[in-house]
């Protein structure tokens, strides 16, 4: 059975809309929003945007994000669109940007970091990334842009995209993101919950598609700046 989204999902996806023409989609994703359903969860991101309209009951998602970042996700309404979509992304063509802050005072101002990972399903099914020399390359540029004693807000830039690409790269220099459940530091995330924060700060700024004339940001949520404070 499938579940109709609620009225307020609906709105909140409408309202997060960043770009749509020539049968791609860009989302603004809310936190708390899964890409898809499955996994106990009945609906996803995917499956509420093709009941939003009927212009949309063919989307497909062309990448994801976790389920607690936000950011730019992109969506093609058109199989054709899917494909031209995923070869820049095989080919290695696309932009891809993200915001997040870290535990600690991070110590490059700009630092490219390469490890070797490696997903690995845990008894429970859920899955871990974990860098191991026979994982795959993954790269990513990270570029220091606010910090204080406590935390550090970064800018990512990847050139790879690998599951938890980010989280497990800073979590394993000994920063991790503040809000991270499976990477992160448990008695900092229980710290900043009392405080209000109550998800991954981890949020995919920007994508662009030069080739297709495609470039996209999502608006820094009003945590980042919140934490700061």
């Amino acid at each position: 059975i499938l579940n109709s989204p609620s009225k307020s999902l609906i709105s909140l996806l409408k309202e997060s809309i960043i770009y749509n023409k020539d049968s791609v989609l860009i989302l603004d994703k809310p936190t708390g929003i899964a890409s898809h359903g499955g996994s106990g969860l009945k609906l996803g991101l995917i499956e509420a945007v093709r009941q939003i309209d009927s212009k949309f009951k063919n989307a497909q998602l062309v990448h994801r994000l976790d389920r607690s970042t936000s950011g730019c996700i992109v969506l093609s309404l058109k199989r054709s669109v899917l494909k031209k979509l995923n070869a820049e992304m095989r080919e290695g063509r696309v932009e891809k940007k993200y915001l997040t802050v870290v535990e600690g005072k991070w110590p490059h101002k700009e630092i490219s970091i390469s490890s070797n990972l490696k997903k690995n399903q845990l008894r429970s099914g859920e899955r871990e990334v974990i860098e191991v020399p026979e994982g795959k390359l993954s790269t990513t540029e990270f570029k220091l842009v606010e910090f204080n004693k406590k935390l550090s807000l970064l800018e990512c830039s990847l050139l790879t995209g690998r599951t938890h690409q980010i989280r497990v790269q800073t979590s394993n220099e000994g920063f991790p993101v503040i809000g991270d459940n499976k990477y992160g530091n448990n008695q900092l995330n229980k710290f900043y919950r009392k405080k209000g924060i109550n998800r991954m700060l981890l949020h995919a700024k920007e994508i662009n598609f030069p080739n297709l004339e495609i470039f996209c940001s999502a608006k820094e949520p009003a945590e980042f700046a919140e934490i700061f404070k």
